[in-house]
């Protein structure tokens, strides 16, 4: 298939790499890797564009120009990455009209944003792209659950986020490398790793500074790191080192082939992960053998198993995330347990191709049963 790849949300070259481009990213060297043709299909970014009028001549052009390269390209499917209330897809279901087949990854439809005013026309935006689309795939159990209020059961599909796991896993020589650079001996490690902005993600790495630092003052001996970067880092940083001196490292941002160095060199990954897209970050975790802690606060839940591949607490609850870190701390055998655990169910379950594959063949038969349509429309 040559497949026109369009992320409404954030561009796919946009400068601070997030999870949504990370995803989005692994997606597209997912069909490559498949043998198919990926290019992408517009740089339109439509947060709030229905409230910024003095942007829709742009949004028209880009229409345009995204139906000549389709059609110059012979483009056999648009595949959108995220249509969502704030950010709708407005290109493809236009093309859709015109008997391009139309696909999306990780839509999602809350009946919530259609009672609230800044929303209630980009919910209407996103579920016309929703309908519009032949079919519409969600690698997220709450998504599926709206989605399927709009949407009958033969268009949407349910697919677990996959992981290139070639990029994870456990090496004992890049562990020996960094517990010698870090100086951290045989102290348990505790990593963290966000894109530190205010907000959320700059709260969630605040948890697990005060939690390692409680227990430091409580007596443990341990090791916290700290990955990623953004406009809160400075700050994080001289919060952590004026509360554990000597205990704390921030090497900043670690290249994603990279980070599976960091992540051998640790015993623990901890992060109460508010607001995260589909929990990669936990499985990229898992995937190089750590457990993990988190909050049931939105994603966690779906990529790891309390008890199981790590543990989970209740959102919000800073006291029980503090207990739960000392558990994992205090107990070796329990971390190696439930880190044998994560990496065995991140390998058996989440593996791209496997995940991925079901997305593929439904494109496939769609493209195949529809693509005459498109060719006489073109």
């Amino acid at each position: 298939m040559r497949i026109a790849f369009y992320a409404p949300t954030k561009p796919l070259k946009h400068a601070r790499v997030s999870g949504d481009i990370t995803i989005a990213r692994d997606v597209m060297d997912f069909f490559v890797k498949r043998g198919h043709s990926t290019a992408v299909a517009s740089p339109l970014e439509t947060t709030w564009l229905y409230w910024k009028p003095w942007r829709w001549a742009d949004a028209a052009l880009e229409y345009v120009l995204a139906r000549q390269t389709c059609s110059s390209q012979g483009i056999q499917a648009w595949l959108t990455y995220r249509s969502t209330a704030v950010s709708p897809d407005i290109l493809g279901p236009r093309l859709a009209r015109l008997g391009l087949p139309y696909f999306i990854f990780s839509g999602s439809c809350p009946h919530s944003e259609k009672a609230t005013p800044k929303t209630w026309i980009g919910h209407r935006l996103n579920t016309r792209a929703l309908n519009a689309a032949d079919h519409v795939f969600v690698a997220r159990k709450e998504d599926f659950e709206s989605c399927a209020g709009v949407l009958p059961p033969e268009k949407l599909t349910y697919v677990r986020p996959g992981l290139p796991l070639r990029l994870f896993a456990p090496d004992v020589l890049m562990r020996q490398k960094f517990r010698r650079k870090w100086g951290a001996r045989q102290k348990p490690v505790v990593i963290s790793s966000a894109v530190m902005r205010s907000g959320r993600k700059a709260d969630g790495i605040e948890t697990v500074i005060h939690a390692c630092a409680e227990l430091v003052r409580g007596g443990r001996d341990l090791m916290l790191i700290v990955t990623g970067d953004g406009p809160e880092r400075d700050r994080l940083e001289r919060l952590a080192l004026n509360l554990m001196p000597g205990q704390v490292r921030f090497p900043g941002m670690i290249p994603r082939a990279k980070l599976y160095e960091v992540f051998s060199a640790a015993d623990i990954f901890a992060l109460p992960g508010i607001n995260e897209g589909l929990g990669m970050m936990y499985l990229e975790a898992e995937s190089c053998g750590l457990p993990v802690l988190a909050t049931d606060g939105d994603c966690a839940p779906e990529v790891v198993e309390h008890g199981e591949t790590g543990i989970i607490v209740p959102n919000g609850n800073a006291e029980e995330f503090t207990a739960a870190l000392a558990r994992l701390i205090d107990d070796a055998a329990l971390r190696s347990r439930l880190g044998r655990a994560a990496r065995a169910l991140a390998t058996s379950r989440h593996d791209i191709t496997t995940s991925y594959s079901i997305m593929e063949n439904i494109m496939k038969e769609t493209v195949e049963r529809k693509g005459h349509s498109w060719g006489r429309m073109r």
